[in-house]
């Protein structure tokens, strides 16, 4: 915000949170970013394939959940893909609206060179395997043509969109449809075996054993070398400890001659907040100190 002080900024504690997993989610979050008075320039159908983009963007970004069946390796999908995409789609529906005796059919644009582009300079540019990149363009092929415009196709499983499109550019009924979404991801919405989240938990806790296991061998041989291994730890951790004597000297000459009352239930909230957590202050740097 602007006028959030710079001051305060910098003297706080950053946060930084992680994104909720799933195609809903990233659908939603994808919606709540755009402009309404953007998604709804020009046709309906330009805000039908520009929902499209959103959609296939998800399901690049939540198949890396499932690597290695998802992908093969982790690829950097970012925001700046979709924009990049959604950009080309304004191009070619207004290239289309202005050429459109040289469209065959009803077709609303250009799709070969929708898909060309999103193959050779945004997602498939990305992909360096042979069998991701062979993904990447059986979900081109599955999302970018005329008739998903019209009703919610499927293939092997996978059904794109859930749901059908809305004939509207108000992006408050496409944000109705994706609620409709189930808030977990089925493996089979992606194309994949039933199973692939077993297997996924499965390497999930083939790591957290794996790196149990480290820590037990390196506590093991700290103790086996004794004396050495704890001089090796005091090396290491010398910057920590030299740290904490200059803050908690300077901490303890402040407090002293200063005594801090228990918060009592009369004292008012913000009150008993900060008694109650000086207190805890207090007592966590003499544990510290006599550790």
């Amino acid at each position: 915000h602007a006028k959030f002080p710079p001051i305060l900024l910098e003297t706080s504690l950053k946060v930084t949170y992680e994104a909720p997993p799933g195609v809903k989610k990233n659908l939603l979050r994808t919606l709540e970013s755009w402009n309404p008075a953007w998604f709804g320039e020009g046709s309906v159908e330009r805000s039908q394939v520009i929902f499209l983009c959103a959609h296939f963007h998800a399901i690049m970004q939540e198949r890396r959940t499932y690597i290695p069946q998802g992908w093969t390796k982790f690829y950097e999908f970012s925001a700046s893909d979709l924009a990049s995409g959604c950009e080309t789609v304004s191009m070619l529906v207004s290239a289309a609206e202005k050429h459109r005796d040289q469209l065959v059919g009803n077709q609303v644009l250009d799709w070969v060179t929708l898909k060309g582009v999103y193959d050779q300079a945004i997602y498939g540019c990305r992909v360096d395997n042979a069998f991701d990149t062979r993904l990447v363009r059986e979900y081109l092929e599955l999302f970018f043509r005329n008739d998903i415009l019209e009703s919610a196709a499927k293939k092997g499983g996978v059904e794109i969109p859930p749901f059908v499109i809305p004939e509207s550019k108000n992006v408050a009924d496409f944000r109705a449809q994706v609620e409709t979404m189930p808030d977990i991801d089925n493996p089979q919405s992606f194309g994949m075996a039933p199973n692939a989240d077993r297997s996924l938990q499965r390497i999930n806790s083939q790591k957290a054993v794996t790196m149990l296991r480290q820590l037990a061998s390196s506590g093991s041989a700290v103790a086996a070398g004794g004396a050495t291994g704890m001089a090796v730890w005091k090396n290491q951790l010398a910057p920590i400890f030299s740290l904490w004597e200059n803050v908690s000297k300077v901490y303890v000459e402040k407090s002293n001659g200063v005594e801090v009352r228990q918060a009592s239930p009369d004292d008012p909230p913000v009150v008993g907040f900060v008694l109650m957590d000086t207190g805890y202050a207090m007592r966590l740097v003499e544990k510290v100190n006599k550790s």
